[in-house]
C-alpha cells in the first residue's frame, strides 16, 4: 500500500545496457517510475503510481545493482542463476491504480511468468494516461488482464509487439474525450495499427466487448479500431455501467488514503495536463514519420 508521486531522475555514472556484470542500479533511472520492478515474483497490492515515465515497470532481465554486489551468493537464487527473464512466476499484481502517467503498467522485455504465481493483472485502475496497461509478451504466453477500470486513456491497452498475445477478462474502458485519436486497443503504436494486428493480438470475453461498445464513448474512432467491439457476434444488451472490479480482490485497501490537501492535488493535476499534451504532440509527430 504505497503512494509514488512525480520521483526525480537519478545518474550512477554508469550504464545498464549491456553491462553483463548486472552490477549497474537500473536503465530506467534518468526517467524514474514510481515502481520499478525487477522481479515480478513479489507482491503488488493496493499501490498508486503516478509519473511523468510509467507508473508500475517490470523489467526483467537479471538481478542487478547493489543486490548483486552485495549479495551475490542470494542474487544466485532467484530465477535461473540470477536471470530473471522467462523463470520466475508473477505472483500477485492487483488492486494497483496509475494517474495522469505516460503508460500505467508496462513491461520490457518479453515477459513470461512461470507456474506458481496468479500470473495475471488483476483490478488495475488507470485515469487519463497516455497507455493504461501494455504487455510485451511472445505468442506462446497469453498475459490475463481482468477487471480493469481504465478510464480516459488515450490509449486503453496496448499489445507491445504483434506477436503479443493478451486476453481481456471483464475490462472497463473509455475514450479520453480529449483526443479525437483515442482508441480502445493498439499494436506497439497507433499509427502501426491493423484490424488484423488487433485480432491475432486481443483475446476479448463477451462483457468487455459489449461494456466498451455501450459505455466507451469512442464516437470518433478511426475506422477498424472499433473493429473488434462491433462484431455482431458479441451484440446484445448493455450491460450495467457499473466498473465492479471482477476479480476477488477488496476495492478498499486498509491504509491506502492519500493525505493530500486538495490544493496540492489541483497542482499536480496541472503539471500533468502539460504532460498529457506533449505525449499527444510525439504521438502525432511519429505518425507522420
Amino acid at each position: 500500500n504505497n503512494i509514488g508521486v512525480l520521483p526525480s531522475g537519478q545518474n550512477f555514472g554508469c550504464s545498464h545496457t549491456h553491462d553483463m556484470t548486472f552490477t549497474c542500479p537500473g536503465r530506467s533511472d534518468g526517467d524514474a517510475n514510481a515502481f520499478w520492478i525487477a522481479n515480478p515474483n513479489n507482491y503488488f497490492i493496493g499501490n498508486l503510481g503516478i509519473t511523468t515515465t510509467v507508473a508500475f515497470n517490470f523489467e526483467t532481465r537479471h538481478v542487478t545493482g547493489k543486490t548483486r554486489r552485495e549479495f551475490p551468493a542470494e542474487a544466485m537464487k532467484v530465477g535461473r542463476r540470477g536471470k530473471i527473464k522467462g523463470s520466475t512466476p508473477c505472483a500477485e499484481f492487483s488492486g494497483n491504480m496509475a494517474h495522469s502517467s505516460r503508460q500505467g503498467v508496462n513491461n520490457y522485455p518479453r515477459m513470461t511468468c512461470t507456474p506458481g504465481g496468479r500470473n495475471r493483472y488483476e483490478n488495475f485502475t488507470a485515469w487519463r494516461c497516455g497507455v493504461g496497461m501494455s504487455a510485451h509478451n511472445s505468442p506462446s504466453t497469453t498475459m490475463p488482464m481482468v477487471g480493469s477500470r481504465l478510464v480516459e486513456n488515450i490509449y486503453g491497452v496496448r499489445a507491445g509487439l504483434s506477436a503479443s498475445r493478451i486476453e481481456l477478462v471483464e475490462n472497463h474502458i473509455t475514450a479520453s474525450p480529449r483526443h479525437s485519436s483515442s482508441v480502445p486497443l493498439i499494436v506497439n503504436k497507433y499509427g502501426k495499427t491493423s484490424v488484423r494486428g488487433l485480432e491475432a493480438a486481443f483475446t476479448i470475453d463477451r462483457y468487455t466487448r459489449t461494456w466498451v461498445r455501450c459505455h466507451g464513448g469512442y464516437t470518433n474512432a478511426r475506422p477498424g479500431f472499433f473493429t473488434p467491439f462491433d462484431d455482431p457476434e458479441y451484440s446484445g444488451p448493455c450491460p450495467n455501467m457499473s466498473m465492479a472490479p471482477a476479480a476477488d480482490v477488496s476495492e478498499e485497501v486498509p491504509g491506502s488514503a492519500s493525505t493530500a490537501s486538495a490544493e496540492e492535488v489541483n497542482e499536480v493535476e496541472d503539471a500533468l495536463d502539460d504532460l498529457r499534451s506533449k505525449y499527444q504532440e510525439e504521438e502525432e509527430e511519429e505518425e507522420e514519420e
